[in-house]
C-alpha cells in the first residue's frame, strides 16, 4: 500500500509534468515545430494529468458489460464500477 504522502507527491509530480509537456506544445507551436511534435507534447500532457486524477482517486475496476464500459481497447476494456471506501 502506498503512503499519502507518496501518493501526493507523485500527484503533483505528474501534474507539474503536464503543464510542462502543455507549455513545450506551446513553444513549438509559436516557433513553427512540427504538428507530429506538438502533438506529441499534448498528448502526454494530456496523459500525466489523467494519471493524476487516477492517483488522487480511488477506483474499483471489474468485469465489464455494457451499462459501466469507459474506454473500449483493443487488449483489454476498462470498466468503472464505483469508487472504493
Amino acid at each position: 500500500m502506498t503512503s499519502k504522502s507518496y501518493r501526493k507527491d507523485l500527484i503533483q509530480y505528474r501534474l507539474e509534468s503536464a503543464r510542462e509537456m502543455l507549455r513545450d506544445a506551446q513553444v513549438l507551436k509559436e516557433n513553427n515545430g512540427s504538428p507530429v511534435s506538438i502533438v506529441n507534447r499534448a498528448y502526454y500532457a494530456v496523459f500525466y494529468a489523467a494519471d493524476a486524477v487516477l492517483q488522487a482517486t480511488t477506483i474499483i475496476f471489474a468485469s465489464c458489460s455494457s451499462k459501466n464500459l469507459v474506454i473500449p481497447s483493443e487488449k483489454f476494456w476498462i470498466c468503472f464500477i464505483g469508487r472504493g471506501p
